[in-house]
């Protein structure tokens, strides 16, 4: 053994006596799935409310999260892909009823592409469209700084900076 953690790991709240939290180790990296726990009284049992894929400490895969409504119990509140410890792909975060909250595309933990962001009952009230970066001696930067656009207030608005 080099003396690095090789195990799965499971911390509980010994108070209610449940499973918080469980995570693998492999020669000392967090390496799989890591998921947290919380009880739902509404459904009474254990769901998880943080789902993370790691790949030597990094966070690698997907990524769910979910917060507690009283209505419906442990809710989706995003969910996307991690690449390397940054968001990676499409991206979805939801309001406590269920709708989309917002659309975003990361790479390599920039957005690029469309954000769009939803109210309450599923209508867009803006978008921002985002260049791809590209990198240069000081790192990322993005091409073409973005573009705004709301609809917020019944009146269309366009920025660019």
């Amino acid at each position: 053994m080099n003396g690095r953690l090789n195990r799965l790991v499971l911390k509980f709240d010994k108070r209610r006596g449940i499973v918080e939290d469980t995570v693998t180790y492999e020669n000392g990296y967090k390496e799989g799935r890591d998921v947290s726990y919380n009880w739902s009284d509404s459904e009474n049992k254990l769901k998880p409310y943080l789902i993370v894929n790691y790949s030597k400490n990094l966070k690698n895969g997907i990524y769910m999260k979910y917060f507690t409504s009283y209505e419906n119990g442990l809710q989706l509140q995003k969910k996307g892909n991690y690449l390397r410890d940054r968001e990676d792909g499409y991206w979805k975060w939801y309001h406590n009823n269920g709708k989309i909250r917002f659309k975003r595309t990361y790479k390599d933990g920039w957005m690029v592409k469309l954000d769009k962001q939803y109210d309450d009952d599923g209508k867009i009230i803006s978008v921002s469209e985002y260049e791809e970066y590209e990198e240069s001696e000081n790192g990322p930067s993005v091409k073409n700084e973005w573009t705004w656009r709301s609809h917020a207030f019944g009146k269309e608005v366009w920025c660019q900076v």
